[in-house]
């Protein structure tokens, strides 16, 4: 047989054989790089917000917390006083003539997150001495705290209330 036969079609009109085309057309490979490139687009949008969301997410956690250990000073009927570090509290409570330290791990179930900071404190506008504490008191009145996290990338405001409730804000 002959092996041209299979390499060729005859065009039935000019009677000239017609090499088959091997390859991708400029049109083919556009649209194959258009497609690459909206996957591409998708994936570091999704892990841009999964980190975003993280960052929120902790945030979200240093609120709860101060909250809680507004709420324990209620319910324990005691002066709760927290020195603030970069890396979180450092608590006592004072109660019957005493003061005892607190340990935020008894009363969270999370640790503080890593790679959060505390960048800036500030109490009532005023920004906080160095060895200046917070106070949250049995009455359920705090002084109006706010402290500005950061993990070195993103950056967000927990504020608190004269109530005692915290929320996140950036």
């Amino acid at each position: 047989m002959n092996k041209s036969v299979y390499r060729h079609i005859i065009n039935s009109k000019t009677n000239l054989p017609i090499t088959l085309q091997r390859g991708f057309t400029l049109l083919e490979i556009m649209i194959v790089l258009v497609i690459i490139a909206i996957m591409s687009g998708v994936t570091v949008l999704s892990i841009g917000s999964a980190s975003y969301s993280q960052f929120q997410g902790e945030a979200v956690k240093i609120s709860n917390t101060l909250e809680i250990i507004a709420d324990e000073s209620v319910y324990t009927n005691s002066v709760i006083a927290c020195s603030v570090k970069p890396n979180g509290f450092i608590c006592r409570g004072y109660r019957n003539g005493e003061w005892r330290d607190i340990n935020l791990k008894n009363l969270i179930s999370w640790s503080w997150p890593k790679n959060i900071t505390i960048k800036s404190s500030s109490v009532n506008g005023r920004p906080l001495k160095d060895d200046e504490k917070i106070r949250f008191f049995p009455s359920g009145n705090i002084a109006q705290y706010s402290f500005q996290i950061t993990d070195g990338v993103r950056n967000a405001w927990v504020d608190g209330n004269m109530n005692g409730e915290f929320q996140v804000n950036n």
